[in-house]
């Protein structure tokens, strides 16, 4: 089963009645049964509609976000997947000292910035 890599600004994931469908605003471009999609990697800039984020919800099918330098923005899974392994992983890395206080800077670092992005508008 592939893993489908929708890396193209402007292309538009959609549905049909029974897959999905790759496309731009003028020109259909492809036609993905859903029983074969094994999962997403989404980079900026495509349009996901909202019939086929329910579509990939329903299926279970894991999807990622990428933003334009290949960094993970976020994860989306099935709220009915139910893998113990990420949460025994996150669980493993919160015992380690070290990767908490690394976490625990990359928040303070976050809501600085978010506070000098909200400061800089006004």
């Amino acid at each position: 089963m592939p893993t489908i890599v929708l890396s193209n600004p402007g292309h538009i994931l959609a549905t049909d009645t029974t897959s999905f469908t790759l496309r731009t605003k003028k020109k259909h471009l492809a036609r993905l049964p859903a029983n074969i999609v094994e999962r997403f990697i989404v980079f900026d800039g495509i349009e996901i509609t909202p019939n086929a984020l329910a579509r990939i919800g329903r299926l279970g099918v894991p999807t990622t976000f990428l933003d334009h330098a290949g960094r993970v923005n976020a994860s989306l899974r099935s709220a009915w997947c139910h893998d113990a392994l990420p949460r025994l992983e996150q669980a493993r890395c919160w015992l380690a000292p070290d990767i908490r206080l690394a976490l625990g800077r990359r928040w303070v670092v976050a809501k600085i910035n978010g506070c000098l992005a909200q400061l800089r508008r006004f």
